[in-house]
C-alpha cells in the first residue's frame, strides 16, 4: 500500500497520460500519452516508441485504448489500430479499417473466442483474430447496429456493449446487439469485468457516481456498493482477481479500495490537481495557491483550494476537507504572515481568504467585514488578485475592478481602502518594495493587459492620505520607459531594483526610491557568443513570472521554458525546457523558491515540477549551519552543501593539518563543494574542516565534515 512515481524526473518521456496497458506475459506496462507518444515501462527500463507521435497523419492520432492480448498491445487510435510487438518492443502493423480502407477513430477494442471487435465513430466492426490479413479493410465486417454505443467489453466470451443506462449482448444468429440490462433513471458511465461478474459504474441525476453494481452473467444484480460518502467523481473501477476487492479511481479523492465491506482511502504524496497559480514560503514550508486564472481576467469557478508541502510530504485544503472552503473559488494569490501563524489567499471573485494555521480555520473577508468592494457591475464579486505584506505588517491587496481598487488590512485588523489616481481601477500582480511601495500591474477594461503599472507610496501614515502619491508607468521616455504596456510581471531583487516582465521583455528600474516622481526603466543588453549581435534581453519572449533567489539570480517563466540569469541578467545560467529537461511544459506561468533550502517550482500547463537549486537566502550571521550530507559515505558521488551561512560568505575548506583543499563563496545562504580538491582529484577518508567568514571578516563560523572510510 505504497506508491512509486514514476515521471519525466526519472525515466518517462512525456507527460499527460491518456491510458495505459499491462501485458501480465511480459510484465510490461504500455503508456500512451495525449500527443500519441508511447512509454514501455518494464523491469529493464523503459522503451520510447515514438513512431505515431512524430507520423505525419492527417487528422486524429490519440490513443484512446490499450488492450492486451498475449505479447501484443492493440491501440485503438483516431485513425485507426495499431499493434506493438511487445517481445521486440515495436510497431508491427496498423489496421485502417474504415470503408473502403479510409481512417476511421477507433475508440474501443475488445476480444471474444478467435474474434476482434472495433468500436468505431461508424459503428462497430469485427474480423477473425487469427487472419494475416487484418490490415486489409475487407476483411472487417459491420455489426447491424442502430445505437452509438459508448464502450465494448467481452466476457466469457461473449461481446457486450454500453448505451447509456442499457447493457447489450452480442446475437451471433441475428448479428446484432440485443438489451439484456436496463437501468432506468441511472446512466452507466463504465463497465467493466470482474470476477465471474460485471461492474457498473452508474450516475444519479445530480451527474455524480453514486453507486457500483455487480451482475452476473444472466445478468440479474447481485450486490450494490454505494459510493455516496466516498466519491462522488469516480471515473474508473476494477476487481481484484486474487481477492475480489474492488478499486475505485475518483477524479477528485484519488483511489478507493473496498474491501470487507469498508472503503479505504489511499493517496499518492502530491497535488491534487494540474492547477498551481502562487507560492509563499515560510520557515522552510511552502504554500501554494491551486486556484486558476479564466481568460480575460474572468471567473473560472476552480474549486482545488490550496496545498502545503512540508518536510516533503503535500497536504491538501479543498472543500472536502476545510469548511467554509466549499463557497470559496478562485485562489489565486497567497502570501505568509511574517509575525503570525496565518496564511493569505486571494481569491478572484469570493474575496481574501484568511487561514489560522494552529486552529485549521479560515476567515473570509468579503465586503460585510472589510473594506473590500465587489466589481463594478457585479455585486456579488469581490475579485483578490494579489497579496502583499509591507514591512510594518500590513497587508495589502489589489481589489480587481473595484472603484477603491487597493485595500489594506492593517497591522492592527483594521481596513482601509484607496483609490488610484489612473485610468484603471483592475489591478493585478502586487509586491511592495523596500520602500513601502505598492507596485501593481494593471488590465484595461475587459481584462486584457495593457495599462502599464501603477506604483503607490502612502507616506508615513497608511491612514494620512494627504501625503499619498501615484504614478503611472507606461511606454516612452519620461513615462517609464516600459518595453511595452502588457505587464505580467514584477519582482524586487535583493539590491532593491525592481525587475518588469512583458510580452516584449525585461526591463529594470535601478533606482526605484523615487519612481512616484521621476525614473525610467531600462532595457538590458545582450550579445549573442555566436554572432556578437547586441539585443534586449528577452524582447522576443512573453515574461510570464520573475522570482529572485538567494544569489540575486534571476528566475525568468516564458512561454518556451524558463531561464536562470546571472544577478545582473547579463549571463544565461540554465535553460530548462521541456525537451532538454523533466520541465512538463514549455510553458512556464508561475514560479515559487523556497529559498531555506534552494528548492524551485514551476507551475506549467501539464501540473508542477521542482528543481533543487543551489541558491538559499542568506542571514547577517552564521546561523544554524548545516553540512549534508555528513558523514559522506563512502563512495559519495554527489555533491556537499554546506547551508545556513551569512549571505554570500568566503567558504575555505582545509584538512585537519591546515592544508587548503577547496575554496568557494557561497550562493546566498549555501555552498557547494564537488568533494574534489584544488587540483580537481577526489578527497580521501578523513576529516575536513569548513571556514566560512563574511566580506567584513567580523562573522565567522568553522564546522566539521567527515568522510568515511
Amino acid at each position: 500500500k505504497s506508491f512509486v512515481q514514476y515521471s519525466k524526473a526519472n525515466g518517462l518521456n512525456d507527460v499527460g497520460i491518456s491510458t495505459l496497458g499491462w501485458s501480465k506475459t511480459n510484465k510490461a506496462l504500455v503508456i500512451a500519452y495525449n500527443n500519441s507518444n508511447i512509454d514501455i515501462l518494464t523491469e529493464n527500463g523503459v522503451i520510447n516508441i515514438s513512431d505515431i507521435k512524430n507520423k505525419s497523419v492527417p487528422g486524429d492520432k490519440s490513443i484512446y485504448q490499450i488492450k492486451v492480448q498475449a505479447n501484443k498491445a492493440y491501440l485503438a487510435c483516431g485513425f485507426g489500430i495499431v499493434v506493438i510487438n511487445l517481445s521486440k518492443l515495436e510497431i508491427e502493423d496498423t489496421y485502417i479499417i474504415g470503408d473502403n480502407g479510409t481512417q476511421v477513430p477507433v475508440k474501443n477494442i475488445a476480444f471474444s473466442k478467435n474474434k476482434i471487435w472495433a468500436l468505431t465513430s461508424k459503428g462497430v466492426k469485427m474480423a477473425d483474430s487469427k487472419s494475416d490479413f487484418l490490415a486489409n479493410y475487407a476483411v472487417w465486417a459491420s455489426i447491424n447496429s442502430t445505437q452509438n454505443y459508448q464502450q465494448l467489453m467481452s466476457q466469457k466470451d461473449s461481446i457486450y456493449a454500453l448505451y447509456s443506462d442499457s447493457l447489450m449482448q452480442y446475437k451471433e444468429a441475428l448479428n446484432q446487439f440485443v438489451l439484456i440490462q436496463y437501468k432506468p433513471n441511472l446512466a452507466i458511465k463504465k463497465i467493466t469485468e470482474g470476477v465471474n461478474q460485471f461492474l457498473y459504474l452508474t450516475i444519479n441525476n445530480a451527474g455524480e457516481t453514486n453507486a457500483i453494481n455487480t451482475f452476473n452473467q444472466n445478468p440479474s444484480l447481485n450486490h450494490q456498493i454505494l459510493l455516496n460518502n466516498q466519491s462522488q467523481n469516480a471515473t474508473d473501477m476494477l476487481q481484484d482477481v486474487t481477492d475480489k476487492s474492488i478499486w475505485v479511481g475518483d477524479k477528485y479523492l484519488g483511489l478507493f479500495h473496498y474491501t470487507n465491506h469498508q472503503w479505504e482511502a489511499l493517496t499518492p504524496n502530491s497535488i491534487h490537481y494540474n492547477t498551481s497559480q502562487a507560492f509563499a514560503e515560510k520557515n522552510n514550508t511552502m504554500w501554494v495557491a491551486g486556484g486558476l486564472f479564466a481568460e480575460l481576467y474572468h471567473y473560472s469557478y476552480c474549486p482545488n483550494g490550496f496545498y502545503r508541502y512540508e518536510n516533503g510530504t503535500w497536504a491538501k485544503f479543498n472543500r472536502y476537507n476545510l469548511n467554509g472552503l466549499d463557497t470559496v473559488f478562485d485562489l489565486v494569490s497567497v502570501v505568509a504572515a511574517p509575525h503570525e501563524q496565518k496564511v493569505y489567499f486571494g481569491s478572484f471573485g469570493w474575496g481574501l481568504v484568511e487561514y489560522n494555521i494552529d486552529e485549521n480555520k479560515i476567515v473570509v473577508y468579503k465586503k460585510n467585514n472589510s473594506t473590500l468592494s465587489n466589481v463594478d457591475g457585479d455585486p456579488t464579486s469581490v475579485r483578490i488578485g494579489d497579496v502583499a505584506f509591507d514591512s510594518n505588517n500590513n497587508l495589502w491587496m489589489t481589489n480587481y475592478g473595484a472603484s477603491n481598487g487597493i485595500a489594506v488590512k492593517k497591522a492592527d485588523g483594521t481596513w482601509k481602502s484607496f483609490r488610484a489616481q489612473a485610468n484603471t481601477s483592475n489591478f493585478g500582480k502586487l509586491i511592495i518594495d523596500k520602500n513601502n511601495q505598492a507596485w501593481m500591474t494593471t488590465h484595461e477594461v475587459g481584462g486584457t493587459s495593457g495599462g502599464g503599472l501603477v506604483v503607490f507610496n502612502y507616506g508615513n501614515d497608511v491612514d494620512n492620505t494627504t501625503d499619498d502619491k501615484y504614478r503611472q508607468l507606461v511606454k516612452g521616455g519620461g513615462y517609464g520607459n516600459l518595453p511595452s504596456n502588457n505587464v505580467f510581471a514584477i519582482a524586487e531583487d535583493k539590491d532593491g531594483q525592481v525587475w518588469i516582465g512583458t510580452d516584449a521583455g525585461v526591463a529594470v528600474f535601478s533606482s526605484p526610491a523615487d519612481i512616484t516622481t521621476t525614473g525610467d526603466a531600462q532595457q538590458i543588453i545582450v550579445s549573442n557568443p555566436t554572432d556578437s549581435i547586441a539585443a534586449y534581453l528577452f524582447s522576443s519572449e512573453i515574461i510570464n513570472d520573475i522570482k529572485v533567489d538567494g544569489a540575486n539570480r534571476k528566475w525568468i517563466a516564458t512561454t518556451h521554458g524558463v531561464w536562470l540569469m546571472s544577478a545582473d541578467g547579463a549571463t544565461e545560467i540554465y535553460h530548462f525546457n521541456q525537451d532538454n529537461s523533466p520541465l512538463l511544459s514549455d510553458r512556464v506561468s508561475a514560479i515559487g523558491i523556497n529559498n531555506t533550502n534552494g528548492e524551485v517550482f514551476f507551475t506549467t500547463e501539464n501540473g508542477l515540477c521542482s528543481f533543487k537549486s543551489d541558491a538559499t537566502k542568506g542571514g547577517e550571521k552564521n546561523e544554524k549551519v548545516l553540512v549534508y550530507p555528513n558523514p559522506i559515505p563512502r563512495n559519495f558521488a554527489g555533491t556537499i552543501a554546506i547551508r545556513g551561512l551569512v549571505d554570500n560568505a568566503f567558504v575555505k575548506i582545509t584538512d585537519i593539518n591546515g592544508q587548503l583543499i577547496y575554496a568557494t563563496k557561497a550562493l546566498g545562504g549555501q555552498a557547494i563543494w564537488d568533494g574534489k580538491n584544488l587540483k580537481g582529484e577526489k578527497t580521501s577518508t578523513g576529516v575536513y574542516l569548513v571556514f566560512c567568514t563574511n566580506e567584513l571578516g567580523n562573522e565567522t563560523t568553522v564546522a566539521k565534515i567527515l568522510y568515511e572510510k
